[in-house]
């Protein structure tokens, strides 16, 4: 299995209802794997921000970001789950039962395309 700790993550989702945790590296094209697996989640699960164009796409399919936010014990929000967290945060921050047990992954591209991408 890979270590997902030293990568560095934009977007995710966490879904409890099909037990997966799907991370977007950087220049990876999976904008659109993100999209299309929203369709798939359920009320409980996390689905993180993602630009105001691709919102609107998810839209469509009846979807929008939802459960990233939590709040602090003064009672003000925050955002849990953020863009660019890297797994070892996600980690940090849902129970280990949950980490240890859900299918994690991501799509990674050949180091020389993504070098030449940026």
């Amino acid at each position: 299995m890979t270590n997902f700790s030293n990568f560095f993550l934009i977007i995710m989702i966490i879904s409890h209802k099909y037990k997966f945790i799907f991370l977007k590296t950087k220049k990876t094209s999976g904008t659109s794997v993100k999209i299309s697996l929203s369709r798939f989640c359920g009320d409980d699960d996390v689905i993180t921000p993602m630009s105001l164009e691709d919102e609107a796409i998810r839209k469509l399919l009846g979807k929008r970001p939802q459960n990233y936010l939590d709040f602090d014990a003064q009672g003000n929000e925050y955002k849990k789950y953020f863009n660019q967290i890297t797994a070892k945060e996600i980690q940090s921050v849902i129970e280990p039962s949950i980490w240890d047990s859900y299918y994690k992954f991501c799509f990674e591209r050949n180091p020389f395309d993504r070098a030449i991408s940026l």
